[in-house]
C-alpha cells in the first residue's frame, strides 16, 4: 500500500502572528506600525486578483482585495535614492554635468548641469538645468539650498543667502551621519530666544506629515550630535514672514 503524504497541519495561533509592521534600513524615516494604526490608514481596493502563495500554487482567483499599498507605507518610510537616476543620465547625453551628488543628506543625490540651446540665426544660449532625485523630503531641501537661490541670482534678486537664527535645541538628535544633514523642524520665539525641537506632532506618522507641519530647516553637523540645550543653526522656511508673531527676514 502506497504511504499517504501528510501535509503540514497550518498554524494560526496567535503567539506566531506579528501585530505591527516595521520599514527599515535604506530609508530615511524607519516606521514602526501597529496593525491598529495600519487598519486605521487609507484602504485601496484591487479588482480581479490571482492569489499566489509563497510556494507559488495558485489558490485562486477573488474579484477585489482591500488593504494598504506598499507604496504608501515606503513613501512614509522615505526610501534612500536608487542608483537609476534617469534625469542625469538623460543630461550626460545632451548637455554638460556640472557636478552630480553633494555632501548633504536629505538631497545628496541632487545634480546640475548645462544644455545649449539654440535660438534666433543659431545663436547657442546655455539653460542650467537641476536634477532633483530621490524622494520628496530630499527634493525640497535641494528645492530651498540649491534651487531658490539660483532663481534669485538669475531674477537679479539679493540677498542669496537663506536666512539663518542661531536657535537652542529643545530635545535631541542622537544619530551621527557621515554627511552634514538637513532636519525639517519646529522652530519657535520664546522670551530666552529662538528654540527648536526636532520630534514632530506627526513624526510617527512618516515624512510628509512632518514636512507639511515644519517652518524650518536645521544644519546638523557632519559627524555630530545634538543633545537639548546645544545651539544650532536653523533656516525659517517663511521667508518674508512672521514667525511666532516676532521673527521677519
Amino acid at each position: 500500500m502506497e504511504k499517504s503524504k501528510r501535509s503540514k497541519p497550518k498554524i494560526f495561533d496567535p503567539a506566531y502572528m506579528t501585530h505591527y509592521l516595521e520599514i527599515k534600513g535604506a530609508v530615511n524615516s524607519p516606521l514602526r506600525i501597529t496593525a491598529e494604526e495600519l487598519s486605521a490608514m487609507k484602504l485601496t481596493e484591487v479588482r480581479d486578483l490571482t492569489m499566489i502563495c509563497g510556494s507559488g500554487r495558485n489558490e485562486g482567483f477573488i474579484q477585489s482585495y482591500r488593504g494598504v499599498l506598499l507604496t504608501d507605507l515606503l513613501v512614509r518610510a522615505d526610501i534612500m535614492k536608487g542608483d537609476f537616476d534617469l534625469v542625469r543620465l538623460t543630461l550626460e547625453k545632451i548637455g554638460q554635468i556640472v557636478f552630480a551628488k553633494i555632501q548633504m543628506g536629505p538631497g545628496k543625490s541632487a545634480s546640475f548641469g548645462i544644455v545649449n540651446r539654440s535660438v534666433d540665426e543659431g545663436r547657442q544660449v546655455p539653460i542650467p538645468i537641476f536634477a532633483l532625485a530621490g524622494p520628496p523630503t530630499g527634493c525640497l531641501i535641494n528645492l530651498e539650498t540649491l534651487v531658490r537661490p539660483a532663481l534669485l541670482k538669475m531674477l537679479g534678486r539679493t540677498p542669496l543667502s537663506h536666512p539663518e537664527v542661531d536657535a537652542k535645541a529643545v530635545d535631541s538628535f542622537p544619530k551621527k551621519m557621515p554627511f552634514p544633514f538637513v532636519k525639517w523642524t519646529m522652530l519657535e520665539v520664546t522670551e530666552e530666544g529662538y528654540q527648536v525641537r526636532f520630534s514632530s506632532p506627526s513624526a510617527g506618522m512618516g515624512i510628509l506629515p512632518t514636512m507639511a507641519t515644519a517652518n524650518s530647516l536645521t544644519v546638523i553637523p557632519h559627524g555630530s550630535t545634538i543633545k537639548p540645550g546645544d545651539r544650532v543653526r536653523v533656516w525659517p522656511l517663511d521667508w518674508g514672514t512672521q514667525l511666532s508673531g516676532t521673527l521677519t527676514t
